[in-house]
Parts: structure tokens; sequence; C-alpha cells
């Protein structure tokens, strides 16, 4: 399973124009996928006390580990 990292916004737009194939989206979280069918970047999505969404989300990068 792969950990993710909060990156700038240029930092996610660079590796979803050069890795992007499809995207899957929800409520909370968007999840963004390689050709290989791995998650490479997400935007996490928050709501405030009223259960409002807040206009801000973290911009997450996969940060893929080697399994042994």
């Amino acid at each position: 399973m792969s950990e993710f990292r909060c990156v700038s916004p240029k930092e996610f737009d660079s590796i979803i124009k050069d890795q992007f194939f499809r995207d899957e989206h929800e409520l909370l979280e968007s999840r963004f996928f390689d050709r290989e069918d791995r998650v490479i970047a997400k935007v996490v999505r928050y709501l405030d006390d009223a259960g409002e969404l807040v206009p801000e989300a973290d911009l997450m990068l996969a940060v893929h580990t080697e399994e042994n």
C-alpha cells in the first residue's frame, strides 16, 4: 500500500501531466491512477463543523515503496 505526502499545486500538476491515466471521485477524495492502475495522487477534501465542504484541500502524491 502506498503512503502519501502533501505537495504544492505545481508538483501535483507535474505528476498528473506526466503519469495520469484515469481518475475516480468521491465526495471527500479524488484518486488519480497511472496506466498500471496504481494510485499516483489524490485530492483530499474536508468538511467544516456544519458539514459543508471547506474550500481548501490537500494535494497528495504517492510515495511508492518497494516490496520484497
